[in-house]
């Protein structure tokens, strides 16, 4: 019998070898939603997955941070919210706050989401809830400055 976790890690390897190998944006919301109506399962029959490791956790973040469903990204953000502390992980609540952010159209609090320039390769970020505040609160949950993460 296969284990949550092991299904959880099996769910992550197809996220991330679909969105390395192929720009078919139609697959990936095809895959994303079925996904999330998997975890959305889970979740309704156990809360959200706890004991998995700290691959499982993530895999579980994963498929929140790529759900279509913005109500599905809010009642995760808040799962996360209220684990207790030994078990949360702030990168991934701050992760998927700025996502949600960026979904509603807001600007986002840690700087951890980008887009391709228009009409280059390059990539830069949403706008920011606070740019002279940013980096201070990446430090106080123990992400990198922004500048180390995204170089001009």
């Amino acid at each position: 019998m296969t284990s949550l976790r092991d299904t959880l890690l099996e769910w992550r390897r197809r996220d991330q070898d679909l969105r390395q190998n192929s720009k078919d944006y139609a697959a990936w919301l095809e895959f994303d939603s079925a996904a999330t109506a998997w975890l959305k399962a889970e979740i309704a029959a156990r809360g959200w997955p706890d004991q998995v490791g700290e691959d499982g956790a993530g895999a579980a973040w994963l498929i929140a941070q790529h759900s279509p469903d913005l109500e599905f990204q809010k009642a995760c953000l808040g799962l996360l919210r209220g684990l207790p502390e030994s078990e949360s992980n702030t990168h991934y609540m701050a992760y998927l706050h700025d996502r949600i952010c960026i979904r509603e159209q807001r600007p986002q609090r840690y700087g951890t989401q980008s887009r391709p320039r228009a009409g280059s390769e390059d990539w830069e970020l949403f706008p920011l809830e606070d740019a002279t505040r940013v980096n201070l609160e990446r430090m106080r949950i123990g992400l990198e400055p922004l500048e180390a993460q995204w170089l001009p």
